[in-house]
């Protein structure tokens, strides 16, 4: 998946690698327009990942096209919203990559 430089700029801001987003990705719940891990996602994880999932809860990636737009927090009120506005289509399928900055700047691999 790739990252927007948007994105790269949200991510490093509020802590958010990009192992973070691919674990966000593939557990998460997939909405209209990206992704968002709620607890009960992470209840249904492997426990390898519960600690990481737990520090990563909450947190929204928004996907186009597959590009990362953004990564946030989003307020009580947006994450109500967030679900209620599309029907829960599923986990995301994607591998867990890694997240290296060096290589192309843009990419996740």
């Amino acid at each position: 998946m790739n990252l927007s430089f948007h994105a790269q700029q949200r991510a490093r801001q509020r802590g958010t690698k990009g192992s973070d987003i691919n674990l966000i990705v593939i557990y998460g719940t997939e909405t209209r327009d990206g992704y968002f891990l709620r607890h009960k996602d992470i209840e249904d994880a492997e426990k390898e990942h519960k600690k990481k999932l737990y520090r990563l809860s909450g947190r929204y990636v928004v996907v186009k096209d597959d590009t990362v737009i953004t990564v946030y927090h989003p307020c009580k009120q947006r994450r109500k919203r967030v679900l209620r506005s599309w029907s829960i289509v599923g986990k995301g399928k994607l591998e867990i990559q890694q997240f290296s900055p060096r290589l192309s700047g843009n990419q996740i691999y």
